[in-house]
């Protein structure tokens, strides 16, 4: 539907043999003299199909994408079969497409992009795509339950040392479990936390290569607390978590929540109940929004429970000072902070008059992003705030910065 002041004009289109998604339409103003002029821009489509081939002739049997070269334009997803097939329809054929292929969980392989060509998108028969072993290899890790099958209720925490938590799934009765692919050079350890319990060491894991640990599963300990400021007011929303140094993310609520279960969140008395933990000597975070980190580490017992008592947290002192050149003048921008792996842990902040200061922040190092506030590529800088130097300031060009 394209409106002009006191007219209105409608485009229907019903020849599916042309694809319409990238149609756009230029209406120029019309005058009692000269009627209005539309002009129709559409793209030519056929069906392709696409065989995805791994450099050693096994298919491909994940998923793949099709994007045009422009932003903005064509895109599309599609699923491969278990002989590397894809049939994808109403393809435009009028301009080159790139086409990603992701490698899934193959070994030695990742995210792979080719070009196809017009002379490629319009011939009538499949066009072949290899994807090459990745120059950067990764590792796995598969956990054998040596007592039985998982229980139900389990959930799984891959730790990454000095790094980001991630979770996996765990399906009742299962013999094993396996995680997806893991970058090397990483330390990893494994949590498995619910009604049965168990707790890896660190480990490296090796290039291209299942990493195989054997556990045995044990009763869920539960710990009791009460986090408090320096004033003993309870603290709403902290967190409990079982890692050390790693980074929680925060999107949501006044202020901010973390990212954890739900669960394991203190309420408004600032009570917190954490259970399906494992056995042993275990170290615990106690993180709330604007607080220092605090660390605790205690001994569990297999299906006992720990009261812990009162935590204080105190205020964090980390301050970033953000300040921008480039800008464009119609332009807003914001900021956020994320962790060394670029993974956003801070809700955005509002860069106004080409600054911004982000204060209550934790002693560690960070990354600093900064992108248009309705969203577009961003740029960053890495920096550490620590005991002897809790404020630092970061300046960064946005002028590369584009929707």
């Amino acid at each position: 539907m394209v409106e002009r002041r006191d007219y209105v004009l409608q485009v229907d289109v019903t020849d599916h043999n042309w694809y319409s998604e990238t149609l756009y339409a230029e209406l120029s103003r019309g005058t009692p003299e000269q009627p209005a002029q539309l002009s129709v821009v559409m793209s030519p489509a056929k069906t392709i199909r696409i065989m995805a081939m791994y450099d050693d002739n096994q298919p491909v049997t994940y998923m793949g994408a099709l994007r045009s070269l422009e932003d903005g334009g064509f895109k599309t997803t599609f699923g491969l079969s278990s002989e590397g097939l894809a049939t994808v329809s109403r393809v435009p054929i009028g301009n080159a497409l790139s086409c990603i292929i992701f490698a899934g969980k193959r070994f030695g392989y990742g995210k792979f992009t080719v070009i196809l060509s017009v002379d490629q998108l319009v011939m009538d028969r499949e066009i072949l795509i290899v994807v090459p072993k990745s120059e950067s290899s990764h590792g796995q890790i598969r956990v054998e339950f040596t007592n039985g099958g998982s229980g139900g209720g389990s959930s799984v925490m891959i730790e990454e040392r000095f790094g980001s938590i991630r979770g996996g799934v765990l399906y009742p009765n299962r013999s094993y479990w396996e995680s997806g692919k893991l970058r090397l050079g990483r330390q990893y350890r494994v949590t498995i936390v619910g009604e049965k319990c168990w707790r890896s060491e660190w480990i490296e894991l090796l290039a291209d290569r299942v990493t195989v640990l054997e556990a045995e599963l044990q009763a869920a300990a539960t710990i009791h607390a009460r986090l408090v400021d320096i004033e003993g007011n309870p603290i709403k929303g902290g967190a409990l978590h079982i890692s050390t140094r790693a980074y929680l993310g925060y999107y949501a609520g006044n202020p901010p929540i973390p990212s954890v279960p739900s669960g394991w969140l203190s309420d408004e008395s600032g009570k917190i109940i954490m259970t399906g933990l494992p056995p042993g000597e275990i170290a615990l975070e106690v993180e709330a929004w604007g607080k220092k980190i605090t660390a605790v580490t205690t001994d569990l017992m297999s299906g006992g429970e720990l009261d812990l008592g009162d935590i204080v947290l105190h205020d964090a002192v980390g301050e970033i000072s953000i300040s921008i050149t480039g800008g464009k003048p119609d332009m807003s921008y914001v900021a956020y902070i994320a962790d060394p792996d670029s993974v956003l842990i801070h809700p955005p902040v509002a860069i106004s008059g080409d600054a911004a200061t982000i204060k209550r922040l934790p002693l560690r190092p960070y990354v600093v992003v900064v992108s248009l506030a309705k969203g577009g590529t961003v740029v960053t800088q890495e920096v550490v705030i620590s005991e002897g130097s809790s404020s630092a300031s970061v300046q960064l060009d946005v002028s590369s910065v584009v929707p």
